[in-house]
């Protein structure tokens, strides 16, 4: 029986938390020091992209600055000329010298990438045809079907992209509260595509149009989403990882491209 013990005491392998051999540790202190010397370079360049993306940020704003004021002063010179010349020139001449100056406004604005829009244009791409249709131009591309009369009934029909995935005929519904074509439309409008969201209700949405000075309108959207948290968030944008778009803010973005340039955005 103690030969037997012994036996198995030599072929027993060394118990844990015994030194390790020299060459071992060796190899655990040289990957220790690579991992941290990778850490350091990677630290570094991270600290370098910061800088430069900071740099290049405060390039960015100094020298768009730079070139807006490069635009603008003949502008100011022009008026300055005018003004200097109001007291001698004729009514002819100060028109043409005021078309002049708004030919550079228009050149200096158009180099900061700012566009004029037309009423017409707008009222193009408004969601105010006689059935409502013009949303399948834009955003989730569904067509809006509408009966404009208070009382009339609403469907935002989902698309055939959104069909194929498996979504209803209807994504939403709801009802006409008030029309004035093509300047306001004041509805009911409710999700029912997704049934947690139609438990919540429906809500209430407004779309004005409003007519400025010299070509420029202003559209506003106002939904007014008290008691549906799970609508909010979608309109919001905040399920747009999930499949569910960008909400409103991606809607109108793609409006005023298709406005614009008369196609949709990238990507949309």
């Amino acid at each position: 029986m103690n030969e037997k013990a012994m036996n198995n005491d030599e072929t027993a392998p060394p118990p844990s938390g015994q030194d390790a051999s020299p060459d071992a540790v060796e190899a655990l202190r040289r990957e220790a020091e690579e991992s941290w010397n990778k850490y350091v370079r990677i630290a570094a360049e991270y600290e370098n992209f910061r800088k430069r993306s900071a740099r290049d940020v405060d390039n960015a704003r100094k020298f768009g600055a730079e070139r807006l004021a490069q635009a603008v002063l003949p502008v100011r010179d022009s008026l300055e000329a005018g003004l200097a010349a109001g007291d001698k020139a004729e009514v002819a001449t100060l028109v043409q010298g005021q078309e002049a100056t708004l030919r550079l406004l228009d050149e200096a604005l158009a180099a900061a990438g700012v566009t004029e829009i037309s009423p017409n244009k707008l009222k193009s791409a408004s969601p105010f045809g006689e059935r409502g249709v013009a949303f399948e131009r834009f955003g989730y591309g569904g067509r809006a079907e509408y009966d404009l009369r208070p009382g009339g009934v609403y469907r935002g029909h989902s698309s055939p992209e959104m069909c194929a995935g498996g979504a209803p005929p209807v994504a939403v519904d709801g009802e006409v509260i008030e029309v004035d074509p093509p300047r306001k439309l004041v509805q009911t409008w409710r999700m029912v595509m997704d049934p947690g969201m139609a438990a919540e209700g429906f809500t209430r949405l407004i779309y004005e149009i409003q007519e400025g000075r010299d070509g420029v309108s202003r559209l506003t959207v106002t939904h007014d989403l008290a008691g549906a948290p799970k609508l909010a968030a979608m309109v919001a944008g905040e399920l747009e990882s999930m499949g569910a778009g960008g909400g409103w803010s991606w809607v109108l973005s793609d409006l005023k491209s298709v406005i614009e340039t008369g196609r949709r955005m990238a990507g949309a």
